[in-house]
């Protein structure tokens, strides 16, 4: 749903009406995107604070998207533009005439379509019909009905600290995030990810709930590397917990993101408590552990913590979880 406050005004839509091309964008090129699968590509754009970076063309009737995607939005070529087209042609094998030629590229221009007509051809795109890494992730979690008994511990552990807002960094499907709302049915909680169709399902799931969690909030966010913004990622997700389950072995082994950057950031995230877990097998599934280098070990990542938490618990859950609830120094 589109609702632009700035752009209503009574009477008919003026001729030089520059908010259409705002339309197309910020809302119908994304769109266009999105349907065919790359969503990240079109969160870029609507994202990005540099005005038309991935559109570098004077109009958009010389971009090449112009002619596939916004035929519809052309200006209607009447009499007047074919008289100039044919009287053209007659003199394209004349080079001194040429400078004689009709103008009739205005035809090319975009044209200010009702709202409606734009609704119309947004309407046509099918949703993509893509998969992506961790797409069903959380699904066996939902299937299964019982909670895995490393959630309950954990979230008996979250009732002995006092919190009222928490930010789960990589979410995935939410599984988690909505146990934890079932326990604490009054905190505000953000369910984040970097993986547009898990977090799709977080979202469908919980409005389709037939008690969805009003305190729920889901978003689609690379927090090792957010989109500009006026406040710093950090700020504008800011709670009193900050959650980060079974996520930095790939941080750090799979996509070599600093740790001093990482542990600055849950700092700066954090107002009062970290929920954080590591890894001593590192990118181990099923058994089969692949080795992890040698600086990778729990002295290391303690090490970090202590820099910026103090630790409230160690618990070692699972083979290859070892819990931490840590205080904000």
């Amino acid at each position: 749903m589109l609702v632009d406050f700035g752009s209503l005004k009574k009477g008919k839509a003026e001729p030089d009406w520059p908010f259409f091309k705002e339309i197309i964008a910020n809302a119908f090129l994304p769109l266009l995107l999105w349907s065919k699968g790359d969503f990240y590509l079109a969160n870029l754009i609507l994202s990005d604070t540099y005005p038309n970076r991935l559109q570098p063309f004077p109009t958009f009737s010389n971009a090449p998207v112009y002619f596939e995607k916004l035929k519809v939005f052309r200006k209607k070529r009447d009499l007047q533009y074919w008289f100039g087209f044919f009287c053209n042609l007659f003199l394209i094998p004349f080079p001194p005439l040429r400078k004689y030629q009709f103008k009739i590229w205005r035809y090319r221009t975009l044209r200010n379509p009702a709202i409606c007509e734009v609704q119309r051809e947004v309407e046509k795109l099918e949703p993509p019909k893509v998969w992506t890494e961790w797409d069903a992730y959380h699904e066996p979690n939902y299937s299964d009905g019982a909670v895995s008994s490393r959630f309950l511990r954990i979230i008996e552990l979250l009732k002995s600290i006092d919190w009222t807002t928490a930010v789960d960094l990589a979410g995935n499907g939410g599984y988690f995030t909505m146990q934890v709302l079932k326990n604490f049915p009054e905190a505000k909680m953000l369910c984040l990810d970097y993986d547009s169709r898990a977090i799709e399902r977080a979202y469908t799931r919980n409005i389709t709930a037939e008690a969805p969690y009003k305190n729920l909030t889901c978003g689609m966010i690379n927090f090792c590397y957010p989109s500009d913004g006026h406040i710093p990622l950090s700020g504008r997700i800011s709670s009193d917990l900050v959650i980060a389950l079974a996520v930095t072995h790939h941080l750090f082994l799979r996509q070599s993101i600093s740790s001093e950057v990482f542990f600055d950031f849950l700092h700066e995230t954090s107002r009062k408590y970290l929920a954080i877990e590591f890894m001593p097998l590192g990118l181990w599934r099923e058994g089969v552990a692949p080795p992890v280098p040698a600086w990778y070990t729990e002295e290391w990542f303690r090490k970090e913590l202590d820099r910026r938490f103090d630790v409230i618990v160690r618990e070692q859950l699972e083979e290859n979880r070892v819990f931490f609830l840590c205080r904000s120094c």
